[in-house]
């Protein structure tokens, strides 16, 4: 008979001073092995009985992985540097396996440093596309931000496992990327029954890595490739930041004169006498930076009624006013005056349109400007953008045709309808912006964002589908972010409610993906946004959102009082709103439930009880016959009622929701995590009644299924690899529970300062598992480390550590953790 007063236990809890060991056989899961995912990074292989098992695809080599926006071949003046750049970073191919080296020889790695404008990128390209066949693999990644860099890595491990679509998880990918940088082979026989694997060699350019400390994460252990990073970071200050990781150091120079005029000459294709002489100054007040001569060069080739004359006479008269270089010299001293002078002029000859387009470009990721999301402008009140933003299809069409013969701005017109901008024209033209300007190109810039991103607007969906869309988005807000962390800035874009609302939506997504540090930081900022705005409807609705997702974050870090204080704050908005309506709304049921997961995580379970059914009463008045909507409001009564030693009750309202997701979406869908919640919950209720056998089954599925939406590197992965641990602890396998013990802590230990409670649970645990190993060392080791964070987090756990047990640390965590 089950106690249903009692608070439910889930395994008998294990203590160095007292070890029961249990071998009760636990029969087969209800979920196949084929279903069933492999863990740890360990892959269950099964025995067929025959030799009729499909063969996995093996990548093709050689392969490239390369932005064709940059696609160049070839980089005039630099023979030198390519030069230099094959003597460190081409392989030797009848040594590749003793070109091995560790991550301190400098070995095959470069760092090729220089201003902006000096043609790092430009060189890099046209050495990844110039050596692509001396190398089997060559991966071109953006370095600039943490987020590209994960996507990339994303890709990598894509091309390295075609087929497989397990590596779209980041920290998989990175590590399986990592693996094959370290150990690359290549398959030399792939039609042959008796493949054979040979040393393959590769090139890994990381561009823009203006911040090192990004890479830390994505370097391999061992480095058998060569590996070319560009940076516009000052070599004396790179050298410092990458102490950790020698490489060899290369500061690219500008053009020698000659060679600059050289280039102007055969851009614009005039090579007579007048035009050497003119050439020759013009390389000179440029200084030779590339990327100013191309934009003066350009101008030529495609102007007819401009010529390097005209651009003389036009930079003599700029010298005279002082209206140029030594006012950018005075307010922009990063830039240099030499490349301001060029793009300035530039300026000059682009179509009021083209311009309008090009501002806009400076607020946006200057890798990934997506086509479709400007061509979104003919939907748009026109007061939302600037006054000659291209808004039809030949407006637009024309425009594009435009900048994309610019020599700083890329286009990938294929698959992708990218742009990509330089990043010191994007700084330069918003330089020369009017305070005006730059306000109504902000504003012009949101709104186009929020017409592309608002069309999947849905506050707190927790589809998965949705995450690579919002991966896009992230990079662009990011660049924004940086924008406004300059103070006066700021104040002069005057950002907006709609900025706020779309800072929201991408935070809750990252929250969504455990990327909390990166949501928090958007959610301060739209916090902000909404605090410098009057007190309206709209400006409350998404504060209210805001703070929802703040809660949201700390009820999965494991901070009650936060997560109480956000709740409250949400339900008293709604409950004024609700109050001056007299309409009680899904709103206000959604302020109502979430309240009671700040009041579950206090121990408040009553309130809670109370707070989730009042809830329920609410959203079965305005769902309809759709009775998954109120799946999450049930998911959270059953929590209170399990809290309370429940069990009939709890398992009652279990089935009944799983029941009503199972009819809409099918068995263990893939829509949602929410049906892994809804198993976790279920199996927590078998193993309080002590039916091992389905708790184990039910947890097993809740465990496939958290893999198969949120990903294997996921907290709540995480979860129930500790709880499947245990299982394997009472049938005494112990090689197995270490096995996903360690993955369980790999998985927190990404995010180590969020995941302290559930680090030191699954270390105690673990700390018994080695001594059941006969590792008494390394079980001592790991039992001083959980006591010590467990001591930590809690004082109630600063206690003698041979008096711990498994439910102290239990207590610790998040209830659907237990």
């Amino acid at each position: 008979m089950v106690n249903e007063s009692s608070v439910p236990e889930r395994v008998e809890p294990l203590t160095l001073a007292s070890k029961e060991a249990e071998s009760a056989a636990i029969p087969q899961s209800s979920v196949s092995a084929q279903d069933s995912s492999s863990t740890s990074g360990f892959e269950h292989i099964l025995s067929t009985g025959s030799f009729s098992t499909p063969r996995r695809p093996q990548p093709t080599f050689p392969m490239l992985m390369f932005d064709e926006s940059l696609r160049n071949n070839q980089c005039f003046g630099r023979e030198e540097e390519t030069a230099y750049l094959d003597q460190i970073l081409l392989p030797d191919q009848n040594q590749l396996e003793s070109n091995m080296h560790l991550a301190r020889d400098p070995g095959r790695r470069i760092a090729l440093l220089g201003l902006p404008g000096v043609g790092k990128t430009e060189l890099a390209a046209a050495y990844a596309s110039s050596r692509a066949t001396k190398f089997d693999a060559t991966f071109w990644v953006h370095a600039d931000t943490t987020k590209k860099i994960e996507n990339d890595f994303v890709e990598i491990a894509r091309k390295l496992t075609p087929g497989d679509p397990e590596e779209s998880d980041p920290v998989a990918a990175r590590d399986h990327a990592k693996g094959w940088l370290s150990n690359p082979k290549k398959v030399v026989n792939a039609d042959s029954d008796l493949l054979v694997q040979t040393d393959a060699s590769w090139s890994l350019i990381l561009d823009n890595a203006d911040d090192p400390s990004l890479l830390a994460d994505y370097w391999p252990s061992l480095l058998t490739g060569s590996v070319l990073v560009t940076s516009r970071r000052p070599p004396d200050l790179y050298k410092k930041e990458i102490d950790m990781r020698p490489m060899h150091i290369k500061e690219l120079q500008p053009l020698e004169p000659q060679v600059g005029a050289q280039l102007i000459r055969n851009w614009t294709g005039c090579h007579d006498k007048y035009h050497i002489e003119r050439s020759s100054q013009i390389s000179k007040i440029l200084g030779g930076l590339p990327l100013a001569l191309l934009q003066c060069a350009d101008m030529v080739r495609q102007e007819s009624a401009f010529s390097l004359s005209d651009f003389l006479d036009w930079h003599q008269l700029q010298a005279e006013r002082m209206d140029l270089v030594e006012l950018f010299e005075k307010r922009a001293e990063e830039f240099s005056p030499r490349g301001t002078t060029a793009t300035t002029w530039a300026m000059q000859s682009l179509s009021s349109r083209a311009r309008a387009l090009l501002d806009v470009f400076t607020f946006l990721d200057p890798d990934k400007i997506q086509e479709k999301m400007l061509r979104g402008s003919s939907t748009l009140q026109k007061d939302l953008l600037l006054e000659d933003f291209p808004r039809t299809f030949k407006e637009h069409f024309d425009t594009r045709t435009e900048i994309i013969n610019r020599a700083f701005v890329k286009a990938d017109l294929g698959q992708k309808q990218e742009f990509r901008v330089h990043r010191s024209v994007q700084e330069i033209f918003q330089f020369f912006m009017s305070e005006e300007r730059l306000r109504k190109t902000f504003k012009c810039t949101v709104a186009l964002l929020s017409n592309h991103w608002d069309k999947e607007y849905n506050s707190r969906s927790h589809s998965v589908a949705r995450w690579s869309k919002y991966d896009e988005l992230y990079n662009h807000l990011a660049r924004i972010e940086t924008i406004l962390t300059d103070h006066h800035r700021a104040v002069v874009l005057e950002p907006n409610l709609q900025l706020a609302k779309l800072l929201f939506q991408c935070a809750w997504v990252q929250k969504e993906q455990s990327n909390f540090d990166s949501g928090l930081r958007f959610l301060e900022l739209a916090e902000n946004i909404c605090r410098d705005h009057e007190t309206t409807e709209e400006s409350e609705t998404i504060l209210a959102d805001v703070w929802h997702t703040f809660g949201s974050i700390a009820n999965e870090t494991n901070e009650p009082d936060r997560c109480l204080h956000y709740t409250q704050k949400v339900v008293e908005i709604k409950v004024k709103t609700s109050r001056l309506t007299g309409v009680r709304d899904r709103n206000l049921a959604v302020a109502y439930n979430q309240h009671a997961i700040g009041l579950l995580m206090v121990g408040k379970l009553s309130e809670a009880e109370h707070e989730t059914r009042e809830a329920l009463a609410i959203m079965e008045s305005v769902v309809g016959e759709d009775k998954e909507l109120l799946s999450g409001y049930s998911l959270n009564l059953a929590y209170s009622l399990w809290l309370q030693g429940r069990l009939i009750e709890c398992q009652s309202v279990l089935e009944e929701g799983l029941g009503v997701r199972e009819t809409k979406f099918g068995i263990d869908d893939k829509v949602s995590y929410r049906t892994g919640a809804y198993l976790t919950a279920l199996g927590n209720v078998h193993l309080a009644r002590e039916d091992f056998q389905n708790a184990e089954r039910l947890h097993r599925r809740a465990e496939a299924q958290y893999e198969t939406t949120l990903g294997k590197w996921h907290h709540r992965t995480a979860d129930l690899h500790h709880i499947m641990a245990r299982y394997k602890i009472r049938q005494q396998h112990w090689v197995e529970a270490e096995i996903l013990l360690s993955s369980a802590l790999q998985i927190w230990g990404k995010s180590a300062k969020f995941y302290k409670p559930e680090i030191a649970r699954s270390s105690f645990v673990m700390a018994n598992v080695l001594k059941e190993l006969g590792r008494d060392q390394e079980a001592d080791a790991m039992l001083n480390e959980a006591a010590a964070l467990g001591a930590k987090v809690s004082t109630v756990l600063a206690i003698d550590k041979s008096q711990l047990t498994e439910a102290d640390f239990d207590a610790l965590v998040m209830y659907w953790s237990r």
